[in-house]
């Protein structure tokens, strides 16, 4: 069965075997985990290979970071790419222009962010040249 809307988000890196292996029980519907770090990404994978869990054919796995590591594990991870440089200083930025005014009003700034799909993700194998812009 393949169900690519049910995803589980784990909690912390110390709980991955535990959560991975909840949500890999026997009857789940769930095909794809997302982790907010690559270390819980890279523990699950770890997990599941011990486990005889096929990445992507059983579970697929998405990370948020897209840390320069990602590429070289196996199966290399696919991510979520954010611009966290330029973030931080339209953040810093933005901070020290509110400190010179009193009247400063809320200020919004958007960052695109890219999918960087790699083996760890269905059937893509750099069809769409690695990365998605939505």
């Amino acid at each position: 069965m393949h169900c690519p809307a049910a995803t589980v988000e784990a909690p912390c890196p110390k709980s991955v075997p535990m959560d991975i292996g909840a949500v890999c029980a026997p009857n789940r519907l769930i095909t794809t985990v997302f982790f907010r770090e690559g270390a819980q990404a890279i523990g699950a994978l770890h997990y599941l290979h011990e486990h005889s869990i096929r990445v992507p054919e059983d579970m697929e796995i998405l990370s948020y970071g897209d840390n320069p590591q990602d590429a070289y594990i196996l199966p290399s991870l696919t991510s979520i790419h954010m611009p966290i440089e330029e973030m931080s200083r339209d953040c810093l930025l933005t901070l020290l222009k509110m400190t010179g005014s009193k009247g400063e009003q809320p200020t919004a700034i958007i960052h695109p962010f890219h999918f960087v799909f790699r083996e760890s993700w269905g059937d893509f194998n750099g069809t769409f040249g690695g990365t998605v812009t939505p």
